[in-house]
């Protein structure tokens, strides 16, 4: 697997071989490690991939991206519509918190980064992660 790293020296994104790999498991039960070349007694141990928390830059809530957003822009500082350079008092769009709403220590970021934990370790969708983790065990019906 090749990751991205960027070179201060050239100003360019350059691609490195990460040393790791992707294996797809059938079925909802992860293995933690697992043998190749038997005859070689070969481990490899297995870690679940956790997605990054993926956040809009467009209005900076969480869960989307640029492209797919149909809200309006907002200012990045006070959370208001988009107004250029904003002097106001800062306020997270996400949390209301006083910092940028792309801070990565605001509470709500840092509850969408261990949903995906849970939804990587247990195999499992975002609203089941979420059940699972507020102890909401009501099902909606449909």
């Amino acid at each position: 697997m090749k990751r991205r790293i960027w070179d201060k020296q050239t100003n360019k994104y350059i691609s490195q071989f990460s040393g790791n790999f992707i294996v797809t498991m059938k079925g909802s039960i992860l293995k933690d490690k697992f043998t190749i070349f038997e005859n070689l007694h070969i481990m490899l141990r297995v870690r679940p991939y956790v997605e990054p928390v993926v956040q809009c830059y467009n209005c900076f809530m969480f869960g989307h991206i640029k492209a797919h957003c149909k809200r309006d822009v907002k200012c990045i500082i006070c959370g208001d519509k988009a107004h250029g350079v904003c002097n106001d008092r800062l306020n997270c769009i996400n949390c209301g918190g006083e910092h940028k709403s792309t801070d990565r220590r605001c509470p709500v970021f840092q509850k969408n980064k261990e949903l995906k934990v849970i939804m990587a370790h247990n195999n499992i969708s975002f609203i089941e992660a979420e059940r699972l983790m507020f102890g909401k065990h009501d099902v909606p019906s449909t």
